[in-house]
C-alpha cells in the first residue's frame, strides 16, 4: 500500500487531472501519462503514453476497461485484460476542453468542440461504439452543480479537473444554449432524455452575459439541480475583465437576471456553491473589509448572512 500511495503522490505533484475509483482500481492522468492502478496493491494494470489531457479518463462501470482520448485524437476503449484497443470515435476539431461520463444506462456521454468553435455531444455504446444520439452546433454548455465531483467553489479548476457524475438517475442535467434557445437534457435510467426547450428565450441581455462569460473553470456557469436556474460568472469592470460579477438567470421565464455580486476586482476569486436541492446559492462577499457568507433564495429573492468571518461556502447533504 505504501508503494501505491507514493506512486499516486508523485503523480499529484506532476499534475493529476482526475482520480476515479471503480471496482478497486484508480485511473490517473498526469502531464504525459495515463495509468490504471490497483487501489489495494502496487500493480499497474495499464499504461498509455501521452493521452489527450483535455479529457479525463474513465473506467467503465464494470471496471474491466479504461476509456480515454489518446494522442492521435481518437476516443478509445482499452480492455484491462490485454485485449485490443477499440476505437469508439474519431475525434475532430479542437477540444474546448471536453468532458465525458457514463450515464445510468451504461452509455457514454461525450462532449467535444468542433474546429469552428461549436460544441457537440454524442451518447454511445462503449462496447460497440454505436452512437444513439448526436447533437451539433451548441454554443454554450452548463451542467448541474451536484453532477460535478469537485468542490464547486474552488477557483481555477478547469473542466478537465472535474469529473462528471451521472450514476443516479436525474442527478446529471445539462442545458445547451444554441441560437435563441436553451435546451434541457437529463440522464435518466434509460439514457439521456431530451426535456425540451426551456421557456427563456435568448434576448440581448442574455447575449451580452453569455458573451462575457468567464470560461476559465467549472464555476463559470452552473445549473441548479432542477435545471431551472443558471448561476453565471461574467467579466465586468473597466477596463473589461478587470473584475467579475456573479449573476443568477431564471431559465423558466424572461425575468431580468439578478446580480448577486458586482464588480469583484480581479484576481480575487468568486467563491460560491449551489445547494443540492437547487433552491439556494451561497457565496462569499466582503463587507467593510470582513468576509461573510450570504445565502440567496432563488425562488423568493430573500437572502441572509452567516456573519463575519465565514469564507468559501460548500454545501453538504
Amino acid at each position: 500500500m505504501f508503494i501505491v500511495s507514493s506512486f499516486i503522490a508523485s503523480c499529484v505533484s506532476a499534475g493529476v487531472s482526475d482520480l476515479s475509483s471503480r471496482s478497486g482500481q484508480i485511473a490517473i492522468i498526469n502531464k504525459d501519462d495515463l495509468y490504471v492502478v490497483s487501489a489495494t496493491g502496487p500493480n499497474i494494470t495499464y499504461y498509455a503514453s501521452r493521452p489527450d489531457k483535455d479529457f479525463t479518463p474513465l473506467l467503465t462501470p464494470d471496471g474491466k476497461s479504461v476509456v480515454y482520448v489518446e494522442q492521435f485524437r481518437r476516443l478509445v476503449r482499452k480492455p484491462l485484460d490485454g485485449g485490443p484497443i477499440k476505437e469508439l470515435l474519431r475525434v475532430a476539431g479542437f477540444p474546448g476542453p471536453g468532458a465525458m461520463t457514463f450515464l445510468p444506462n451504461g452509455e457514454l456521454f461525450f462532449l467535444d468542440t468542433r474546429s469552428n468553435g461549436k460544441r457537440y455531444f454524442v451518447t454511445l455504446n462503449a462496447d460497440t461504439g454505436v452512437i444513439s444520439q448526436q447533437v451539433e452546433d451548441i454554443d454554450q454548455v452548463f451542467v448541474t452543480a451536484n453532477a460535478l465531483k469537485l468542490k464547486t467553489s474552488a477557483p481555477g479548476a478547469p473542466l478537465t479537473a472535474a469529473r462528471l457524475v451521472a450514476d443516479t438517475p436525474g442527478q446529471f442535467k445539462v442545458v445547451f444554449q444554441a441560437k435563441q434557445y436553451y435546451y434541457l437534457y437529463s440522464a435518466e435510467a434509460d439514457g439521456l432524455v431530451f426535456n425540451g426547450a426551456l421557456p427563456r428565450v435568448l434576448g440581448q441581455q442574455d447575449q451580452i452575459l453569455l458573451a462575457n462569460r468567464v470560461e476559465d473553470d467549472v464555476t463559470s456557469g452552473l445549473l441548479t439541480a432542477d435545471g431551472n436556474y443558471l448561476i453565471l460568472r461574467e467579466k465586468a469592470g473597466i477596463p473589461a475583465g478587470s473584475a467579475q460579477s456573479l449573476v443568477a438567470i431564471d431559465l423558466t421565464s424572461d425575468a431580468a437576471p439578478v446580480v448577486l455580486l458586482k464588480d469583484i476586482p480581479a484576481p480575487q476569486p468568486i467563491h460560491y456553491a449551489v445547494a443540492p436541492a437547487g433552491d439556494r446559492v451561497a457565496f462569499e462577499e466582503v463587507v467593510n473589509g470582513q468576509p461573510q457568507i450570504r445565502i440567496y433564495d432563488l425562488s423568493t429573492g430573500q437572502s441572509a448572512t452567516l456573519g463575519p468571518g465565514a469564507i468559501e461556502p460548500e454545501w453538504w447533504k
